[in-house]
Formats: C-alpha cells, sequence, structure tokens
C-alpha cells in the first residue's frame, strides 16, 4: 500500500509544478483543518475543565519506592563537583 501511495505521489509530481500544487492543495487543506480542529476542541476541553483536564483513565499510585528512586536519579544526574 506504501509503495502504492509512494507511485501515485511520484507520478502526480512527474506532472508539473502547476499540476502538483492543485492537487495536493486540497489534502494540505484538510490537514490543517483538522489539526486546528484538534487544537481547538483540546483548548475548549482544557478550559471547560479549569485548565486541568481530567484523564479518561486515572493513573495508579506510585509506589513509595518511586521518590527514593527519583531522589537517587536527582543526585546521580546532578553531582557536585568537591572543591580541591
Amino acid at each position: 500500500m506504501c509503495l502504492t501511495i509512494l507511485l501515485l505521489v511520484a507520478i502526480i509530481n512527474l506532472r508539473g509544478v502547476r499540476e502538483t500544487g492543485a492537487v495536493f492543495t486540497i489534502p494540505t487543506y484538510l490537514f490543517v483543518g483538522t489539526l486546528f480542529i484538534t487544537l481547538g476542541v483540546g483548548l475548549i476541553k482544557c478550559l471547560m475543565a479549569g485548565g486541568e483536564p481530567q484523564p479518561v483513565v486515572p493513573p495508579p499510585p506510585l509506589p513509595e519506592q518511586t521518590a527514593v528512586v527519583g531522589a537517587w536519579l536527582l543526585v546521580k544526574a546532578f553531582p557536585v563537583a568537591a572543591p580541591r
């Protein structure tokens, strides 16, 4: 399927700049339009939830060992060099 689409795009591109622009205009506008619709829906949901949208499935609580591992990672990531 990918090779068929690639072949179709190659054939369209070989027809010339004007024809290529006319063929790819509609899919491009559809993509940009759906992108703006997606961003708009997300923004509206965020504003309706007071700035913090609720997840569809709440994540499970983190185990207590996570805090220890997180502190250890911070200590290893930002070592302080001892003065000489």
